[in-house]
């Protein structure tokens, strides 16, 4: 309780939280947290991890902040809400790679439903989302925004809703209807549901949808093609999105950053 944990330079494969004899939800596949103050994760695979709610992680009733850099997470599944992540607190995510993640009712990558305004300033930075699926709704990011809401800045964001579910959601909201984030700049999505992301008519010509690879740092990346329109669309260095000098791979920035990890 009120401790902080902090992860680098680590795999969690195949982990599960088991259902309880009585039904109990369950959270957090490789990671769960009750009151905690600060989980730290950098440079780390997550894959194949289970649960109810939270795939791989999830920081249930904790007061303070989740950060995640450079980290991967594939093939996570939530049986409910939130196939890599499902929070009620403070978020931060840059530089990271989600694939082929999924949770049977919404929120394909992350669930995100604030206890309180605790959890302002939350945000999804210079990420790439890619084939996951949020079989009812949301098949990147589901949230619910009565209290406060994400920002979304300089991610690419293609290649993840079937069945005609959009990329993001928030509740309470009509079908079809864009969610609305606290902002957003330099994205890149293949619908129009991500707020004011650029949208992309026909991304897989523009885009590899290829599974994330070993392209030069510590965690699997997925490779842009090179005529791609997520090269430099990120904004310039120095801006919101682009505070980072490198990207996932540790490669250095330039000028611009590429929309995306």
């Amino acid at each position: 309780l009120n401790s902080s944990l902090t992860i680098s330079g680590s795999t969690f494969n195949n982990n599960q939280a088991i259902a309880t004899a009585n039904g109990e939800l369950t959270s957090g596949g490789a990671i769960a947290t009750v009151n905690g103050s600060q989980i730290t994760v950098s440079d780390t695979l997550f894959t194949g991890n289970s649960a109810t709610r939270g795939g791989a992680i999830a920081p249930v009733n904790q007061s303070g902040t989740t950060s995640i850099l450079r980290s991967t997470f594939s093939n996570n599944e939530a049986v409910t809400l939130g196939g890599a992540i499902w929070t009620r607190s403070k978020i931060e995510v840059d530089l990271s790679t989600f694939f082929s993640n999924n949770a049977d009712i919404g929120g394909g990558v992350l669930y995100f439903q604030p206890l309180n305004t605790n959890a302002s300033g939350s945000y999804l930075r210079r990420s790439t989302f890619v084939a996951n699926t949020g079989r009812n709704i949301g098949g990147v990011i589901y949230f619910e925004g009565r209290l406060t809401r994400p920002e979304l800045s300089a991610n690419l964001i293609i290649g993840n809703n079937i069945n005609g579910n959009s990329n993001c959601s928030e509740t309470n909201l009509p079908a079809n209807t864009p969610a609305s984030f606290s902002s957003e700049q330099n994205n890149i999505s293949d619908d129009g549901s991500c707020g004011m992301a650029t949208v992309i008519a026909n991304g897989s010509e523009l885009f590899t949808i290829g599974t994330p690879a070993l392209n030069g740092g510590s965690t699997p990346t997925i490779a842009l093609q090179p005529e791609s329109a997520a090269i430099d669309a990120g904004g310039a260095l120095g801006e919101v999105g682009c505070s980072f000098t490198t990207d996932q791979r540790g490669v250095s920035v330039i000028n611009n950053c590429d929309a995306g990890s």
